[in-house]
């Protein structure tokens, strides 16, 4: 994992949950029992099973015992971004904050040297066992079990982290909430991102895909991405958060995302700066760049194929900050085309899309 156990400074939680205001070391929070903050994921698919993983021999607490995708809330972290966080370094995929949902609030889980309270979610992924990208040191083995077997699992307490309490059994309630509602499908329509299969002229197919099979597959589709620019001509940049499987903490462009099945471009791009710089951008003030193919393979698992539809806009804005429950963006920043041009020269610094930065440079070069 990224986050290195001996660098985890956890909030102190009473034993109501509530917070006394104090940090501690996670060794120091465990060696004295004391109650933290944890996050978990339900990952399901719509077979209606239970995404489960086997910890890798190597773990010191709990070695070769199933478990769910889970961790710590490190201080004040929020707690959405806590389990994203997880998801992306355990299962090696990134999942968006509006692709999950909270399945149980906040519940007291005691269970040996462990004394939490934890924040569940549910992620909805469509995704053969053998798909997701182990790290070796963290998971031996991730499997799919059906609600049956995860129950028995619990009931048992035989080689996994699962104990028999109000915890798991409130779990497993949830789910078969889930799995026997019957707007079921409506429910895994609205949580799993849907877009168009594209061939490699840009032409759609007429296949339905999730975002998660065009990735794993190197399947062709579409994005689209926005340069939002102020009344100086300084472009706005964000730097992508720490934890994103593809360009980490490097500059891109001010904001951008997958055209969902049945969208247009404007709507995405609306949709997408509203949700990553928090500004209200105008349909009538967007004009089009460029169009450009992108084909990276960033791991086994994690293949783009990419058509991107550029645009830019202008706007009377102040500098935007980043809002705290924001994932994906560690920072917002109004940069002059000087200091792009700088970046531009080895790319170090910026996320790998010199089309885009050079159609913007040329835009602005005749402005």
């Amino acid at each position: 994992m990224s986050r290195s156990d001996k660098d985890e400074m956890l909030l102190v939680l009473d034993e109501n949950g509530n917070s006394t205001g104090k940090v501690k070391h996670r060794q120091y929070i465990h060696e004295n029992g004391i109650f933290h903050n944890e996050v978990a994921c339900i990952v399901i698919n719509n077979k209606k099973e239970i995404l489960l993983q086997k910890r890798s021999e190597n773990k010191k607490s709990y070695p070769g015992c199933w478990a769910l995708c889970a961790g710590h809330v490190v201080g004040y972290e929020p707690i959405k971004n806590a389990i994203l966080t997880e998801i992306n370094e355990e299962l090696v995929m990134e999942v968006k904050e509006k692709n999950i949902f909270q399945l149980i609030p906040k519940m007291k889980n005691e269970r040996d040297d462990n004394r939490c309270y934890v924040t569940c979610f549910c992620a909805i992924i469509n995704k053969k066992a053998d798909d997701f990208l182990i790290q070796k040191d963290e998971v031996e083995e991730i499997k799919w079990h059906s609600l049956e077997e995860f129950e028995e699992m619990i009931k048992k307490e035989e080689g996994t982290i699962f104990k028999n309490n109000d915890y798991y059994k409130a779990i497993v309630n949830a789910l078969r909430d889930i799995f026997s509602n019957p707007e079921i499908s409506k429910i895994y329509a609205t949580f799993l991102e849907q877009i168009e299969e594209l061939d490699e002229q840009g032409k759609a197919t007429g296949k339905l895909i999730t975002r998660e099979f065009a990735h794993n597959f190197g399947v062709w589709h579409k994005s689209v991405s926005l340069f939002i620019l102020d009344e100086d001509d300084r472009v706005l940049l964000q730097k992508r958060g720490k934890s994103k499987i593809r360009n980490a903490e490097l500059w891109d462009v001010s904001a951008s995302g997958h055209v969902l099945f049945g969208e247009t471009d404007l709507n995405t791009l609306l949709r997408e700066a509203k949700e990553e710089t928090d500004l209200e951008v105008a349909k009538e003030d967007v004009k089009f760049l460029l169009t450009y193919k992108e084909s990276i393979s960033f791991n086994k698992m994690f293949n783009d194929n990419t058509i991107f539809n550029v645009y830019i806009t202008k706007l009377d804005t102040s500098e935007p900050k980043v809002k705290a429950e924001n994932f994906e963006v560690e920072e917002l920043k109004f940069f002059d085309i000087s200091e792009v041009k700088e970046m531009m020269k080895d790319y170090e610094l910026l996320a790998y899309r010199p089309e885009a930065f050079e159609a913007l440079v040329k835009y602005l070069s005749k402005e």
